[in-house]
C-alpha cells in the first residue's frame, strides 16, 4: 500500500515500478479498468494509459485478476461491461501472470461500508479474507521473470495508512514522502542541482515554457537572466538564495500540488498588492497556509502565541532558547555535521509556569506551536493508534520549522514506567515516537512539560535525545514581583485601570512566599473580577472606569478563596521539589540578592493572613468600603 496525497507522484512511482521491472500495469479507479500503454519512459508523470473497459464490482474484477492463464479451475467471467463498440471485448482483456494492479484510492473501501459508520458487512469482510488468502497462496505454480517478484501484485492508494486486521500482515505499507528540498527548488523556481553537505549546488535555472511557478507568473526569464534583484524586497535585494532557501523550508511538508496553490496564491496577492515578489510576507502566507492545511485532520492543535501573558521569571531557561535560536535557524549547520536543536523536557511544581514557557519558547523561535495529544491519537481499533501516530509525527515533520508541545508528558506515556507492563499498543506508540526523536532532521523542536518524570523510563530522559531537562521550582522573591508586575502590565494593555504602589506590591511579594505562579495570578485575577462586579452593581459608568486597588487584593487573600499548593497538598509539593531540585537544571538563574524558596515541612493553615498591623500601614483609605 502507497500512502500518500500526492497521486502525480505515485503514478510516476507505479509507472517507474512497472517498467524496471518488465511487468504489465493496470490501474482501476472503481469504475475504469486501464493498462499502461508505453514501452518507453521519458517522464515519470506520463498518462500514457489504454482504457479496457468498465467495472464496478471489486469481485468480478478480482476474480480475473487472481486466476492464472493456466489454471486448470474454470474460466472466471471478467465480469467488464463494454460501453460502446469502440472498447475491446470481455475476451480481450487478459491479466498476466506477473501483472501489477494499481488501485489508487482503494483503502477506504477496505474499511467500511458506505455511509462512514465504520462497520463492515459479511461480504466486505469475505472480500478481504479472500485477499487475504491468495496473498498467502503457495505461488510456485506462478512464474516470474526475473525470480524476485513471485508472480502478481495489487498496490493499493490511500490518504493514511489504516488497514483491516486481515490484510495488515500481507501488506507493507509504503509512506510516500513529501518532495524534497531539490524537487522544490525546480518546481518553485525552476532551478536545477543538488544538495552537498546541506549546500545547494546549482546547475542552472530554467527557461521559459519549463513548467515551474515562476514560469506559470511569467517571471521565469528574470531567474534564468540573473535579474533577480528586481523582484526583491530590500531585505532580499542582495541575498536572493536566503529568500529561496527560506521558501523551500516554508513549502516542505507539502505534496506537490498544494504547494503549487500554496505558493502560486502568494506571489499573486503579493503582485495584487504591487509588493515585491521575493518579500517576507509571502513566505509566511505559505507557512500559514501549510499549517492549515496540514492540522485539518484534527491529530494536532495549532496552539495560540503571541497573546499570551509575558512569561515572569525563570530567565535562565528563555536565555538559553535564545541562544539555541542562531543555530535553529541556520542552514549552514548540515554543512559541519550539526544537528539542529531536539528539545527541551519542563518539569517541576505545578501552576510554576511551564505551559506558558512553552508558548514564550515558540514566540522566541519565532515559529507555530504544535500541539500534541495523545487521546486524538488513541482508538480502540486494531493498529489505528500506531498510524495515526505515524501520521502525527509525519505532519508535524512536514510543517517544520515548529515547536512540538507535548503537555503531561508524563500521562502520555505512564505506560512506559520503570516498573513495566505496558500495553502492547503503547509500547508499540512509544517506540514509533522515539524512533521518531532519534531519527528526525527537520526543525521540530519538542517541548515536553511534566509535574512528575519518577515513572518515566530512563530512554525517554537521556541525554542526546533533548537539549536539556528543566526544573521549575516555586518562584523565588525576585520572580514573584516579576511574576506579578506582567500580570498587571497586561491588565493594563486590556484597559483595566491599576492603583497600587511599588511598596503594595512588595507586600503582596512578601505575603505569597510559597505560592506558585497559577496561585498568585488566581488572586489578581479574582480580585480584578471582584473589583469589575463592584463597579457593574455601582453603575458601570464608563466616565469612572473600574480601578483595581491593593485592597481589593487583601480582601481576596483573606478570604482564603486561594488556597496555594502549600496548602493543600505539601506532601507533593514536598515530593517533586526533593526529587526535581538535585536530578534536573534550574529554570531559574537567582541573581546576586534573590534565593530560592525554602521547602515547607508542613500545613500551615493561617500562613497566609494578614495581620491588622499590615492594614493599618497602608491607612484605612485603602480599605474596601
Amino acid at each position: 500500500m502507497l500512502v500518500s496525497r500526492d497521486l502525480t507522484r505515485v503514478t510516476g512511482s507505479c509507472v517507474s515500478l512497472a517498467t524496471k521491472s518488465k511487468r504489465k500495469l493496470y490501474r482501476w479507479d472503481g469504475k475504469n479498468v486501464e493498462e499502461y500503454s508505453r514501452s518507453r519512459i521519458n517522464t515519470a508523470f506520463s498518462t500514457d494509459w489504454v482504457h479496457l473497459g468498465v467495472e464496478l464490482a471489486f469481485d468480478k474484477l478480482f476474480s480475473n485478476f487472481s486466476s492464472t492463464p493456466n489454471s486448470d479451475t474454470q474460466p472466471q467471467s471478467t465480469g467488464i461491461s463494454v460501453p460502446s463498440d469502440d472498447t475491446p471485448t470481455s475476451e480481450d482483456i487478459q491479466f498476466d501472470e506477473d501483472a501489477i494492479l494499481w488501485m489508487p484510492l482503494r483503502q477506504p473501501m477496505l474499511m467500511q461500508d458506505g455511509g462512514g459508520t465504520g462497520n463492515r458487512s459479511s461480504e466486505l469482510l469475505k472480500q478481504n479474507l479472500l485477499i487475504s488468502k491468495w496473498a498467502l497462496a503457495d505461488t510456485e505454480s506462478s512464474s516470474s521473470r526475473d525470480g524476485t517478484w513471485g508472480g502478481k501484485t495489487i498496490i493499493i492508494g490511500g490518504f493514511n495508512g489504516d488497514l483491516p486486521p486481515e490484510l495488515k500482515s500481507v501488506t507493507h505499507i509504503i509512506r510516500w514522502e513529501y518532495p524534497s528540498r531539490t524537487e522544490l527548488r525546480d518546481l518553485i523556481f525552476g532551478q536545477t542541482g543538488e544538495y552537498v553537505e546541506g549546500v545547494f549546488q546549482s546547475k542552472t535555472f530554467r527557461g521559459n515554457n519549463c513548467g515551474s511557478i515562476m514560469d506559470k507568473l511569467g517571471k521565469q526569464q528574470m531567474f534564468s537572466s540573473g535579474a533577480l534583484a528586481q523582484l526583491a524586497s530590500d531585505e532580499y535585494h542582495n541575498d536572493n538564495e536566503n529568500f529561496i532557501q527560506k521558501m523551500v523550508v516554508a513549502a516542505q511538508g507539502l505534496d506537490i500540488e498544494d504547494c503549487k496553490v500554496a505558493v502560486l496564491s502568494s506571489f499573486r496577492d503579493a503582485l495584487e498588492e504591487n509588493k515585491p515578489l521575493l518579500n517576507g510576507t509571502v513566505i509566511k502566507r505559505v507557512m500559514n497556509r501549510k499549517i492549515e492545511l496540514l492540522s485539518s485532520d484534527g491529530l494536532l492543535t495549532i496552539e495560540n502565541t503571541g497573546t499570551h501573558e509575558t512569561i515572569g521569571g525563570y530567565t535562565r531557561i528563555v536565555g538559553e532558547i535564545e541562544n539555541l535560536k542562531v543555530r535553529f535557524n541556520s542552514s549552514q549547520g548540515e554543512k559541519y555535521g550539526i544537528k539542529p536543536p531536539k528539545g527541551v523536557i519542563l518539569t517541576g511544581v505545578p501552576g510554576c509556569g511551564k505551559s506558558l514557557t512553552a508558548k514564550t519558547i515558540a514566540d522566541v523561535l519565532d515559529c507555530p506551536l504544535i500541539g500534541f495529544d495523545l487521546g486524538k491519537i488513541t482508538t480502540s481499533m486494531y493498529g489505528e493508534s500506531e498510524e495515526r501516530m505515524h501520521k502525527a509525527l509525519n505532519t508535524v515533520t512536514g510543517m517544520a520549522p515548529c515547536v512540538l508541545w507535548i503537555d503531561e508528558f508524563e500521562k502520555m506515556f505512564s505506560s512506559a514506567s520503570s516498573e513495566g507492563g505496558s500495553h502492547e499498543v503503547s509500547q508499540r506508540m512509544n517506540a514509533i515516537f522515539l524512533k521518531w526523536m532519534e531519527e528526525r532532521t527537520n526543525n521540530v523542536f519538542v517541548v515536553a512539560t511534566s509535574n512528575d518524570l519518577s515513572g518515566i523510563k530512563a530512554e525517554y530522559q537521556r541525554t542526546g535525545r533533548w537539549d536539556g531537562t528543566y526544573f521549575f521550582d516555586l518562584p523565588s522573591r525576585f520572580e514573584r514581583k516579576s511574576i506579578i508586575e506582567a500580570i498587571l502590565g497586561g491588565y493594563k494593555k486590556s484597559n483595566f485601570q491599576i492603583s497600587i504602589s511599588d511598596e503594595e506590591i512588595d507586600v503582596i511579594v512578601n505575603q505569597t512566599e510559597g505560592w506558585a505562579g497559577s496561585d498568585i495570578n488566581g488572586l489578581l485575577k479574582e480580585s480584578k473580577n471582584a473589583t469589575y462586579d463592584r463597579w457593574l452593581t455601582a453603575g458601570g459608568d464608563d466616565s469612572n472606569p473600574p480601578v483595581l486597588l491593593f485592597s481589593a487584593i487583601l480582601e481576596i487573600y483573606n478570604s482564603e478563596k486561594i488556597k496555594p499548593l502549600f496548602i493543600k497538598d505539601i506532601e507533593r509539593l514536598n515530593k517533586i521539589r526533593r526529587e526535581g531540585e538535585g536530578s534536573y537544571t534550574p529554570a531559574s538563574d537567582y541573581p546576586e540578592g534573590d534565593e530560592k524558596v525554602e521547602l515547607p515541612e508542613q500545613n500551615q493553615e493561617n500562613h497566609h493572613e494578614l495581620t491588622a498591623a499590615l492594614l493599618q500601614m497602608f491607612g484605612a483609605q485603602r480599605r474596601l468600603e
